[in-house]
């Protein structure tokens, strides 16, 4: 478990040095970015959430056909398949690796105006549970990265092929299609306080056998396996969230983007779509909180924006002291995801006792 704090601290160093001086430190964050690949990539037996599933399903999956046994998506079949032929399972977990932590470096260098802090935090709120473990997801929540990026753009064909590719890699990245209908639209701050005052009342007012209802209806074998399985353990993957401490979270990252979005370095039109795509995210985490695998799998992919929003925060500093102030900030919501996962007995247990492939 000591290297997952060592990294941790590490990265809260450089995040520093970076917050400091204002200076991107390209070659540092090149080195952040293949570190984590190589740790993530060359990570030995039964390291990681999901590991033995994933290890389960490549060996399992040899021809495309037999991908339907699994209930895997096609395109993520596809990749199994291609790589089963040429290679091993170890084989597989660094082209993962590559492909799925590498478009969010560049996602983040992109638009993170602390590139490195944008680091430490997708390294505490995505890499550890996603990237080293539900890589299926992970991999499908750096297509939608990409989604935003081009949505950005104004490129709409891309947008489309890339909510395909998104949905053809993990089912659940249907959610992304209705953004195409408001992502530009420039929401007024009585707006966006009526819809988030209106979501509070799915915790009032139990929606959650009209929503289950309304989702059986999708004609999708494995959204539907899905449904019935979380529903079915509802005392453990499918809790009731509640209005929680992650609500809360959510909302403050919001609530700061829209009240100082004039003070943010960040461009007007960038800051307008991230505010319409983790309001988004927000009502759709409050729509599914009484079923906890729901929430946080349709609103993840919104939540990624973490990565981004959460360290410009800090250009809000008016001095060094001011922002070091809110880096601090920072480093402690870090160090709590962090705890949180590696203390929690049904994901820490699997990041235990890291080794490497190599020495195996």
């Amino acid at each position: 478990m000591a290297i997952y704090f060592i990294i941790f601290i590490c990265l809260v160093t450089i995040g520093v040095f970076q917050q400091y001086t204002g200076k991107k430190y390209d070659r540092l964050f090149l080195f952040s970015v293949i570190f984590l690949i190589l740790f993530s990539g060359l990570r030995g037996e039964n390291v990681g959430f999901d590991y033995e599933s994933y290890y389960d399903i490549f060996h399992s999956i040899t021809e495309i056909t037999t991908a339907s046994n699994f209930l895997i998506e096609p395109l993520f079949a596809l990749l199994v398949t291609i790589v089963n032929s040429v290679g091993s399972f170890n084989h597989f977990l660094i082209i993962i690796a590559i492909l799925s932590i590498s478009i969010k470096g560049f996602f983040i260098y992109r638009y993170s105006p602390y590139p490195l802090i944008s680091i430490l935090v997708y390294y505490v709120i995505s890499f550890l549970i996603n990237d080293m473990g539900q890589i299926r997801y992970g991999l499908a929540m750096s297509i939608v990265l990409l989604v935003f990026h081009e949505l950005h753009r104004g490129k709409k064909l891309s947008v489309i092929i890339l909510i395909f590719i998104s949905i053809l890699l993990h089912y659940s990245a249907v959610v992304v299609l209705p953004i195409l209908l408001f992502y530009n639209y420039r929401f007024s701050n009585k707006q966006i306080f009526f819809i988030l005052s209106a979501s509070i009342l799915f915790y009032i007012i139990p929606f959650d056998r009209i929503i289950i209802s309304t989702l059986s209806l999708l004609p999708i074998p494995h959204v539907q396996s899905k449904i019935d399985f979380y529903t079915f353990y509802s005392d453990t993957f499918g809790r009731n969230l509640g209005f929680n401490m992650s609500t809360v979270l959510r909302l403050s990252v919001l609530l700061v983007f829209v009240k100082y979005k004039e003070s943010l370095a960040i461009k007007t039109k960038t800051v307008n779509l991230f505010i319409n795509v983790y309001l988004y995210g927000i009502v759709l985490y409050m729509m599914f909180n009484f079923n906890a695998e729901f929430a946080i799998r349709s609103s993840g992919y919104f939540k990624a924006l973490d990565f981004i929003m959460i360290p410009s925060i800090v250009t809000l500093g008016r001095n060094k002291s001011d922002k070091l102030i809110i880096y601090c900030l920072i480093v402690i919501f870090s160090f709590y995801s962090l705890a949180k996962i590696m203390l929690d007995y049904e994901f820490g247990s699997a990041y235990l006792n890291y080794r490497s492939s190599i020495f195996q």
